[in-house]
């Protein structure tokens, strides 16, 4: 069997195992705007992934990348939050922020044409951790000012 026809059916295995377990069955739907509303009311109260992955049926890499991809990237991207501070702001490890900011921007030929259209949204939730953000910098910016006096 080919390489490439074993790994897609493999994936495609892996999928069908998890829509048909209740807890992850939403597991590679399109996202639902109630159900993105729902993901940004969840991030700012501060519910952990691993609730609000068994609330949207679908896994915690899921809901971690729809964290980075629609609320954290941006951020990055038009705000300039730095990835350390989205990393401490919304929980999420560094390197896995890192990992999907490089696929998003440097995206394979297959996945230009679905990742130009991503950029052009808008996030999914604008406010989301506003004042955290503001708080950050402010004490970034005293934190530099101490320094120099």
């Amino acid at each position: 069997m080919d390489i490439h026809i074993y790994l897609s059916h493999n994936m495609f295995t892996g999928i069908q195992d998890l829509r048909n377990n209740d807890e992850t069955s939403r597991v590679g739907n399109k996202w639902l705007s109630d159900e993105d509303a729902k993901l940004c009311q969840e991030i700012k109260s501060n519910i952990s992934y691993n609730d609000i992955a068994l609330e949207h049926k679908r896994t915690i890499v899921g809901i971690k990348s729809r964290v980075i991809s629609h609320i954290m990237y941006p951020k990055y991207k038009n705000e300039n939050i730095s990835i350390d501070e989205l990393a401490s702001i919304y929980n999420i490890e560094k390197d896995l922020i890192e990992k999907y900011i490089q696929k998003i921007e440097n995206p394979s030929t297959k996945q230009q044409t679905t990742n130009k259209n991503k950029e052009n949204k808008h996030t999914i939730c604008d406010n989301t951790y506003t004042d955290k953000i503001t708080s950050l910098k402010l004490n970034s910016l005293e934190n530099k000012l101490m320094i120099l006096e």
